[in-house]
């Protein structure tokens, strides 16, 4: 015989994701395609899963998603960067009014 007389009774149990594996990922997901502002957040807690997997001994899973959910909080904090420095040369330059004090008179 070639395999096993007897299939598993049960699967294995599946190893449990790091904590804020899945939280930095969506995070990350979240400061690119709306709030800019959670870019830091993410990297933050997608750093910190990274951690806890390594720390684990390989009783944790989610390394994957730590680590794209930090990506993206990197993405999200050049993008809020970016922001901000738009909006303080806006500011700058005079919030683009052209230097018009009102209605131009014919």
């Amino acid at each position: 015989m070639n395999g096993p007389l007897f299939a598993p009774p049960f699967p294995p149990p599946e190893q449990p994701y790091a904590p804020g594996a899945v939280a930095a990922i969506v995070l990350g997901i979240l400061s690119i395609v709306l709030l800019p502002l959670l870019g830091p957040v993410a990297w933050a807690i997608g750093r910190s899963a990274e951690h806890a997997v390594d720390a684990s001994g390989g009783e944790l899973e989610g390394r994957g998603l730590a680590t794209t959910g930090k990506v993206l909080g990197m993405i999200g904090t050049v993008l809020l960067i970016a922001l901000i420095a738009a909006l303080v040369l806006l500011l700058a330059t005079g919030g683009g009014s052209g230097g018009s004090d009102g209605p131009i008179s014919a």
